[in-house]
């Protein structure tokens, strides 16, 4: 089975956020001389709970709410003879700031897995 590089484009391991949601975006690769994007899914968890992600182009971006205090999640592909297994860490602090804003991820309600585009 060959390894897979997942790296975070938006995000830091160990960093400190002032807000409950978390939107993660990301990128799934060969990790041999040719960098293939894959195609698939992974699963992701966190705080106990495993979810499923679509990964297409290599691509992938998910919503999750994080609690206050230490948070981890794992991240495993484990597709088409490639596997790669990556832990990553955040501290959510509270916010104190009186402004919010509220965040709306639109989502086809035709059993669509393909993620948003631009086309």
């Amino acid at each position: 089975m060959s390894s897979v590089y997942i790296t975070l484009n938006n995000l830091k391991d160990k960093e400190v956020l002032h807000y409950p949601i978390l939107f993660i975006r990301g990128l799934v690769e060969a990790a041999d001389a040719k960098h293939k994007p894959l195609n698939g899914k992974l699963r992701l968890r966190h705080d106990g709970v495993l979810s499923e992600i679509q990964v297409w182009n290599g691509k992938f971006k998910c919503l999750l709410e994080m609690k206050l205090g230490d948070n981890s999640i794992k991240i495993i592909y484990d597709n088409d003879d490639y596997f790669g297994e990556f832990s990553y860490y955040f501290v959510r602090r509270q916010n104190d700031c009186l402004n919010t804003v509220r965040l709306f991820y639109v989502i086809p309600n035709n059993g669509s897995e393909n993620l948003q585009s631009s086309k």
